[in-house]
């Protein structure tokens, strides 16, 4: 149950912690939504999680408790209002070959281990290490700008993890948090202003003074980011 706000001022760190903590005990909420929805489209649990969870967060924010209403209830339309919105803006619709989701789970790899280095990608360097000509590679990248990561059930080398080994609702609820405050400022800003404050991409390409293309584009680095720092996770299991 969550509790009414304090009347007295608060530091900002101790009012994080405080929705920390409401986020973390109603992540089931979030678990329950996904699963209505992982099946239903091209994106991958971890993906649908993150949004959901985002989702959840906004709803922390935007709670009255003074008013009566359980937070459960007040909470769901925001998770799947966040996950519909997201799919509906972002997920592609387009059938990708065997042959390149090896390809572009390669990629992922590699943008992973470049991103833990603090290293942008080079595409003649991940060309080269694909072994693709520059002709593939902008089919490639195009690709990918339509859709940063690739589900995976669709993967031929899907990651196994034993059932003592798997995540946790609290540790990927933390490890998302670790993630979010890990982000560079500019990635950090537009999961603010477009997740937990609802605005539209248009609104943040104004208040940044950037293209809604560049705009679009932070959004996805920044999902990509989280999405590669929870499934960094598994470790070896992705090598």
């Amino acid at each position: 149950m969550v509790t009414e706000k304090s009347r007295t001022k608060v530091s900002p760190a101790t009012e994080l912690q405080r929705r920390n903590q409401i986020a973390q005990t109603h992540s089931k909420l979030v678990h329950k939504i996904v699963h209505r929805w992982v099946n239903k489209c091209n994106e991958s649990y971890e993906d649908l999680y993150q949004i959901g969870f985002l989702g959840l967060l906004k709803a922390v924010e935007r709670f009255e408790s003074e008013l009566g209403h359980a937070f459960s209830s007040f909470a769901v339309p925001y998770i799947q209002g966040e996950i519909q919105h997201y799919l509906r803006d972002n997920a592609s619709q387009l059938k990708i070959p065997r042959s390149s989701i090896e390809k572009l789970s390669k990629i992922r790899r590699l943008r992973k281990q470049f991103i833990a280095l603090g290293r942008q990608i080079n595409e003649v360097d991940v060309a080269a290490k694909l072994g693709i000509s520059a002709q593939e590679w902008e089919s490639l990248k195009l690709t990918v700008s339509r859709r940063l990561t690739v589900s995976w059930d669709d993967l031929p080398y899907e990651p196994q993890v034993e059932d003592s080994e798997a995540i946790t609702q609290e540790e990927l609820t933390q490890l998302l948090y670790e993630a979010i405050s890990k982000l560079h400022p500019k990635h950090r800003l537009v999961v603010r202003e477009r997740y937990l404050l609802n605005k539209e991409v248009v609104e943040v390409a104004k208040a940044l003074k950037i293209s809604t293309l560049e705009t679009q584009a932070l959004i996805q680095e920044a999902i990509f980011i989280l999405n590669s720092s929870l499934t960094a996770h598994y470790g070896s299991s992705f090598a």
